[in-house]
C-alpha cells in the first residue's frame, strides 16, 4: 500500500493589504452602483401628460378584461347549473 500524506493541510497565509489599497468587494460594489448611476442618466422619463394618458388606457383595459372575465365565469356558472339539473 501506498504511504498516505498525514501531514495537516498548511493554512493560507494572511496577504498583507498596502495602507492604500480597497477590499476588492469594496470596490465591486462601488462599480456596480456607479454604473446604476451612469444607466439612470440615460431614461428618458415620460412626460406627465403622456403618463397620465397611458395609465388610462392600463385602466380602461383591466376593466374591459375584468368585465369580460366576470361575464364569461357568470355564463359558464349558468351553464353548469342547467347541465347538473339544479335549477
Amino acid at each position: 500500500m501506498e504511504e498516505q500524506n498525514k501531514e495537516a493541510p498548511k493554512k493560507a497565509e494572511k496577504v498583507k493589504k498596502k495602507p492604500g489599497e480597497k477590499n476588492a468587494l469594496v470596490t465591486k460594489i462601488q462599480t456596480f452602483y456607479t454604473n446604476i448611476a451612469s444607466e439612470f442618466k440615460k431614461i428618458i422619463w415620460p412626460k406627465r401628460d403622456e403618463l397620465a394618458k397611458q395609465t388610462f388606457i392600463v385602466i380602461v383595459i383591466c376593466a374591459i378584461f375584468g368585465l369580460l372575465i366576470f361575464g364569461m365565469d357568470t355564463a359558464f356558472g349558468a351553464m353548469l347549473k342547467v347541465v347538473a339539473g339544479t335549477i
